[in-house]
């Protein structure tokens, strides 16, 4: 299976544009063969989904504003039924790229999570990294109810985001964004997601801070000694978590 359909819908939201556009062009300056390696992010961040998930069988998933996909390229490999979805033809042919360097079937949809060309339930689990901080208040719960809707009854969203409570990382991104050099546009911080699932009928299971280790990044060589201390020491990790919050806000969403 080696498949990319587009919806052809026009973006909803002005906000969907510009944020389209700003990693389009990120995108289309990747190589593809050095997209294709795990990077250490990714694979911290599958550490923490994949014990979120049901078990394998006949479960379909979808990664909404998938990027390169490789963290959905790992899940087809531990074989779950996975779509990707992202505005970006150039991040989708990074994608196509990465699972055939696995030897996985390919199913991408081009196309947007505010307007997902399937029926209502028809995903058992969506999730997400680093999309619904670029969108303002009510766009994020506008996306949100959309991604519902996708979702079987039971159904879980999950969703990783910068986190507000990471003062690390905000520290980095204010001065990258005081130096200019600060290259994904509009990001808010995430402090909860409780507030946009309350009018949508939506429990949230689980929230909480995730992977402290890596705000250090954001200050490049400077902070690589202690992202290395937190990846090796589980004792460094929960005290960065303690002190310092998260990277990402984990938020675990069920459908009623």
């Amino acid at each position: 299976m080696n498949h990319l359909a587009s919806s052809g819908a026009p973006f909803p939201h002005a906000s969907e544009k510009i944020v389209s556009e700003t990693f389009r062009k990120a995108w289309a300056q990747t190589d593809p063969g050095l997209a294709t390696r795990l990077d250490p992010l990714s694979e911290d961040i599958a550490k923490v989904l994949l014990p979120l998930l049901p078990r394998p069988d006949n479960i379909r998933v979808m990664e909404a504003g998938s990027g390169k996909g490789m963290i959905s390229a790992l899940l087809a490999e531990r074989g779950y039924d996975v779509t990707l979805l992202d505005t970006s033809r150039e991040a989708l042919e990074i994608s196509r790229e990465v699972f055939r360097t696995r030897r996985r079937g390919f199913r991408a949809i081009q196309g947007s999570m505010f307007a997902i060309p399937v029926p209502d339930g028809f995903f058992d689990v969506i999730w997400n990294a680093g999309v619904l901080e670029h969108f303002y208040f009510h766009e994020q719960v506008e996306a949100i109810r959309e991604l519902a809707r996708a979702l079987k009854p039971g159904g879980r969203l999950i969703t990783l985001n910068p986190s507000a409570h990471g003062w690390v990382y905000r520290a980095g991104k204010a001065i990258a964004e005081f130096r200019g050099t600060w290259g994904v546009g509009q990001e808010f911080p995430v402090r909860t997601l409780r507030s946009h699932c309350l009018s949508l009928n939506l429990d949230v299971m689980e929230e909480r801070d995730v992977l402290p280790e890596h705000q250090f990044r954001f200050f490049g060589k400077y902070g690589h000694p202690l992202f290395a201390l937190g990846q090796r020491s589980q004792v460094m990790r929960q005290a960065y978590l303690k002190s310092l919050g998260g990277y990402l806000k984990l938020s675990v969403i069920r459908k009623n």
